[in-house]
């Protein structure tokens, strides 16, 4: 029987390391592959969801300030567990990505 989609990549050991890519990436970054995830939600949704403007100065604070940085990762990371768990992404599409982008980053 398969595994329900919001268990898959849901140890510990998994949300460690989305966490961990995540941070990889400059704040911008991070927040365009957000940006991308979104526009993974199905398009017969009746709300889509997209990236908060209110988001930006916290963004921009992230490059100078570790502390804030850290947040903002984690602010990401629980926005990416939001669009798998209410808006039935799929984690495995969402993480290959985020492991693209930071290959590509690097």
């Amino acid at each position: 029987m398969p595994r329900p989609r919001e268990l898959i990549l849901n140890t510990k050991d998994d949300r460690r390391e989305i966490i961990t890519l995540l941070g990889k990436l400059p704040p911008a970054e991070r927040r365009a592959f957000l940006g991308w995830c979104c526009r993974q939600v199905d398009q017969n949704c009746r709300t889509l969801p997209t990236p908060s403007r209110r988001d930006v100065p916290f963004m921009r604070l992230a490059y100078r300030d570790d502390d804030t940085d850290w947040r903002y990762t984690l602010s990401l990371f629980y926005d990416f567990w939001a669009l798998v768990m209410q808006y039935g992404c799929d984690p495995l599409t969402l993480s290959l990505e985020l492991e693209r982008r930071v290959r590509r980053a690097g």
